[in-house]
């Protein structure tokens, strides 16, 4: 099929621009004059992104100071509970001392009374203190997650 031949053109030719396959829109996903809208939008979500990051990097500090505070506190009750326990040690062979010596007449019940309640005393901060440290054993787990 032939559209010219010597000089002449044919019909077909002429029909080629009348059809309707050839006529289209083009359409545009992101209207022109929206532009500065989506670009805020954008910048928006870049500083809500940055804020996250920022809230995230604060939680993990806040997580290991927490964990730090935590694991002195714990430390420092172990000292004190090694201390506590000398004390209560050093309490209990005084009574038995002042027990064997009112036994013996050389010393009065007042005084044997007032070792004895030093040595309740005594173990009444050993108690307080071992209470202590396992409420820092509790503050050290929860910093790492593993209580609620």
């Amino acid at each position: 099929l032939t559209t010219a031949a010597y000089g002449y053109t044919s019909r077909e030719l002429s029909s080629l621009f009348n059809s309707q396959s050839w006529w289209f829109t083009p359409q545009i996903s992101v209207p022109i004059f929206n532009m500065g809208r989506n670009r805020a939008n954008l910048n928006i979500a870049k500083l809500q992104k940055k804020t996250e990051i920022a809230n995230y990097e604060k939680a993990i500090q806040t997580a290991f100071r927490e964990f730090l505070d935590a694991s002195t506190n714990y430390k420092s009750s172990n000292i004190q509970l090694e201390h506590f326990h000398n004390i209560v040690k050093m309490n209990e062979k005084m009574r038995g001392i002042l027990e064997a010596q009112r036994a013996a007449g050389i010393t009065d019940s007042i005084v044997l009374a007032n070792a004895s309640i030093k040595f309740l005393q005594a173990r009444q901060l050993l108690v307080s203190q071992q209470k202590e440290k396992l409420a820092n054993m509790v503050v050290i787990y929860k910093t790492m997650g593993f209580a609620n």
